[in-house]
């Protein structure tokens, strides 16, 4: 086996780990919600990691099953990477992204045009920081 890789695994599931804790806070503590979709948050969320990219949650999880491909070196795992990379991006672009559209409104349409769905923004979006948020 080779180490790096290994290495590089790990780092990966540790920091799509915290994504997954991370974002799951901020969902409860700043949108008043949670994943889930019967319960979702009721304020749209702009802060933290949401300021460089719409979908940090689903990034976390991607990159955790990337790390454990790394890891295991288990191309059996490669479809299911896919099937989640595929499977959410419809399932974003479809339902979820025209749901927030009617929940946020133009808030969220001025998200969209700022922050990238799944490849992080350089710098922190500075435009419609939660209330009371920093």
């Amino acid at each position: 086996m080779n180490v790096l890789l290994i290495v590089l695994g790990l780092v990966l599931i540790v920091v799509g780990t915290f994504l997954v804790i991370k974002t799951t806070i901020l969902f409860s503590k700043i949108g008043e919600g949670t994943v889930a979709h019967w319960a979702p948050p009721k304020k749209l969320v702009v802060r933290g990691i949401y300021r460089y990219m719409r979908n940090p949650m689903i990034f976390g999880i991607l990159i955790t099953v990337f790390g454990e491909i790394m890891i295991f070196g288990s191309l059996s795992l490669v479809p299911y990477f896919l099937f989640l990379l595929i499977g959410h991006h419809l399932l974003f672009t479809k339902y979820e992204e025209p749901d927030l559209i009617k929940r946020f409104g133009e808030d969220y349409v001025q998200y969209m045009k700022n922050v990238p769905r799944w490849i992080p923004r350089r710098k922190p979006w500075e435009g419609l920081k939660n209330k009371g948020e920093g």
